[in-house]
């Protein structure tokens, strides 16, 4: 067996068990998503939680088409693509519409996070469910237009198999498709709007938020900001390649460099497909907000969680629901007997009144964090330094703020500059160590 007999092996298997690999843990990651997001009565009715549940949904289908494409040759022996015109089509229409359909939904929650979490109120109010649901409906209807030409102008030719037979689609594939609809468009859009709702976060502090709602936005934003994380370190390497391979042709009957091209096709593919197996996880880390009954204000002692699915403390809630009979936070109908203990927030709640001051308006009492003794000789004290009194410039931490997200901004643009070039001119070396003759071009 030659070496591109070996290359090609090679390819073939890592693309067969990394595929079933990603197929398995991302459709329990995607499963567990949709579970999460769909039952937690926190996120029922969000806006944001909606286009995570659609893209969990579509992840889902992606990676099943994906599984059926690599194991159907592996069970016939030959691929059924080259042989049956109705499969060349729909192998190449679905896995596009798809991945399409899961770039505007992160696009989409990054862009609804900077919404939600905006300081002007007119901003807030764009955010909503019914726009959500048009912005997705909106979206499958381009997306599967845009896939109509795939299903006209892909088809089987004998000596190449199934590829584009139209050059003007080819060039909108190399001039539009690759680079900015698929590459540079989605990354920036949501780099962006992930950054702008991370800043709006850490300055929920300063407005009027419920604890609840800032609870809320927190979580959320960082479930989309660590998306848009992996979402661009695993899209850029296979938009590079695919822009790469639709300038540099190889021919299938130069096995030299067909085979390294299908291997690095094989490794940029198995990355842009781990794409749709992320798991966006709903940590629960607990900061003081979390510890604080929104009745009292206060930090939990006896902290009680409602049917409601949001905790209280026992005493307030129970007054509340004796009064009016409903929740404070969603109005809907409480009972006492309803009312569940949390362990682990009354531990935690335990250990930060330890160090902090806290009221106890049961028994009309102030706690005190211990006071640390050290030990010291008074030999070894040294006068305190007197230093005259300096008005320092206070600067807001807006603006501090921007000048960071320019900066990041900027670093990710120089990156992807950098890098770019790089893998393009690694991958040219590579193609043309092996090329040789007359090449022709084939859409894998």
């Amino acid at each position: 067996m030659s070496t591109a007999d070996e290359i090609l092996v090679l390819a073939e298997k890592f693309s067969l068990y990394f595929t079933i690999v990603i197929f398995v843990t991302g459709t329990i990651g995607n499963l567990l998503n949709f579970g999460v997001l769909t039952t937690s009565k926190r996120f029922r009715s969000n806006q944001c939680a909606f286009y995570l549940i659609i893209e969990s949904i579509v992840d889902t289908c992606q990676l099943s088409i994906i599984f059926i494409i690599y194991i159907l040759p592996f069970i016939y022996g030959f691929s059924p693509g080259n042989i049956f015109i109705v499969w060349c089509k729909l192998k190449n229409i679905l896995p596009q519409v798809f991945r399409l359909l899961s770039t505007s939904m992160v696009c989409f929650a990054a862009f609804d996070q900077f919404l939600c979490t905006n300081p002007q109120c007119s901003m807030r109010r764009i955010s909503s469910i019914q726009l959500a649901r048009r912005l997705t409906l909106t979206a499958i209807c381009i997306w599967t237009i845009h896939g109509i030409p795939y299903a006209i102008f892909y088809q089987i030719i004998p000596s190449n198999g199934c590829i584009i037979t139209n050059t003007n689609l080819i060039h909108y594939y190399s001039y539009f498709y690759y680079p900015i609809l698929h590459g540079l468009f989605p990354i920036l859009t949501s780099c962006l709007f992930s950054l702008l709702a991370y800043r709006n976060v850490r300055h929920l502090v300063r407005r009027q938020v419920a604890v609840v709602r800032r609870r809320l936005d927190r979580q959320l934003t960082a479930m989309v900001f660590l998306r848009v994380i992996f979402f661009v370190l695993l899209l850029t390497p296979y938009t590079i390649y695919r822009i790469y391979s639709l300038n540099v042709l190889v021919s299938i009957t130069d096995l030299g460099p067909y085979a390294v091209d299908q291997l690095i096709y094989s490794i940029m593919a198995s990355l842009i497909n781990l794409n749709y197996s992320t798991e966006t996880k709903d940590e629960q880390n607990f900061s003081d907000d979390d510890l604080i009954c929104p009745i009292t204000q206060e930090i939990f002692r006896d902290p009680v969680r409602a049917a409601d699915g949001f905790v209280y403390e026992r005493d307030a809630i129970s007054r509340w629901i004796l009064q009016k009979g409903t929740s404070p936070l969603t109005r809907k109908p409480l009972r006492i007997d309803e009312l569940r203990p949390d362990e682990k927030i009354r531990h935690l709640a335990r250990r930060r009144r330890r160090s902090t001051v806290s009221y106890d308006a049961r028994n009309d009492t102030v706690s005190l964090p211990p006071l640390r003794l050290v030990p010291r000789a008074t030999n070894q004290i040294s006068p305190i330094p007197v230093r005259p009194c300096q008005t320092v410039p206070r600067v807001p931490r807006v603006e501090c703020s921007k000048k960071r997200m320019v900066k990041l901004l900027f670093l990710l643009f120089s990156i992807c500059t950098i890098v770019g070039p790089i893998v393009g001119m690694v991958l040219g070396m590579l193609s043309l160590y092996y090329y040789r003759g007359k090449v022709q071009f084939i859409i894998t």
